[in-house]
């Protein structure tokens, strides 16, 4: 993700990003979210072994089928108290990320009343987020300089853009994900079919009940990237008006403020994706998002 900033504040909206406080929290945000997809993976990591094994022979013996159908259910009972864990994990972390976007944005809102921004964790909160948290983790995590610089625009433009790129970021990630999930449960439905076929009526329980769960999950997760993706198009509507007004030379801070709460609750409700997605196409997405804001600066130049 990239933000943009604005120079004759002496930078200091943009090198504020590499203050220690925001690369600790930057580290246990990451930390947070990936306890949340650790919850929330985990039975489904542990149905696809059971339909792995199902697979193989044991199926055929009576007695191995119906543990493994047992596990099955149980795994799918834990799942259900899982997800309340998993809603925690993700709260705190975007919890974490509303506080630094305010503590990086903070300058530009100096004359707006800031208890408008929602969800800001307790000091005492982030202190036992980031106890344990050194150089070393935030060396390992490559979350120094995570903003581009964009320091040539107003401060409300600065964190407009970045707020507008974060969406950007989730919008593509969503989009392959989907075309992940739907290849996914397209193939998960021809293996079982092919499996099912072949095996008697009695040994069909130990492959059914572990490839239903991974259907179902795999469905509920197209089923809300579908929806994530109708909320960023919501979202994106409400940037075009605030785009406007800063064409118009408007104040929109109290719109960015409202933006900010919008994107916060969105954060709360995603559906999650893989860390190795992100990692796949991190640079070929920063390096799109670097040429954006290059040519957003050469455009706003040629206005001047």
């Amino acid at each position: 993700m990239a933000g943009y900033f604005y120079i004759t504040m002496g930078n200091r909206l943009y090198q504020k990003q590499n203050n220690s406080r925001i690369l600790k929290c930057l580290v246990a945000q990451r930390r947070l979210y990936s306890a949340a997809k650790r919850w929330s993976y985990a039975p489904k990591i542990t149905n696809l072994i059971l339909l792995v094994l199902a697979f193989s022979n044991l199926c055929e013996d009576s007695v191995w089928g119906w543990v493994l159908a047992g596990i099955a259910l149980v795994s799918w009972l834990i799942s259900t108290v899982g997800d309340e864990i998993v809603k925690s994990f993700r709260v705190k972390a975007a919890k974490t990320q509303q506080y630094i976007d305010r503590e990086i944005y903070i300058e530009a809102f100096s004359d707006v009343d800031m208890s408008a921004w929602n969800s800001i964790p307790l000091k005492s909160e982030l202190d036992k987020e980031i106890a344990d948290i050194d150089d070393a983790d935030i060396e390992k995590e490559k979350v120094r300089n995570w903003y581009s610089d964009y320091s040539a625009f107003s401060p409300q433009e600065a964190v407009f853009c970045c707020q507008r790129e974060n969406l950007r970021w989730d919008r593509k990630l969503r989009i392959i994900a989907i075309v992940v999930t739907l290849a996914l449960f397209i193939i998960l439905c021809a293996s079982v079919m092919c499996k099912v076929w072949e095996l008697k009526v009695k040994d069909v329980l130990p492959v059914l009940i572990p490839a239903a769960e991974l259907a179902s999950a795999l469905l509920t997760a197209l089923f809300g990237l579908f929806l994530d993706c109708v909320r960023s198009a919501q979202l994106s509507a409400v940037s075009a008006i605030i785009e406007l007004g800063l064409e118009r030379n408007e104040n929109v801070l109290s719109n960015l403020i409202d933006f900010q709460n919008l994107i916060y609750n969105n954060r709360c409700s995603v559906v999650f994706i893989p860390d190795i997605l992100y990692k796949c196409f991190r640079k070929i997405f920063q390096k799109k998002e670097d040429a954006i804001a290059r040519a957003h600066k050469e455009l706003t130049s040629e206005q001047l």
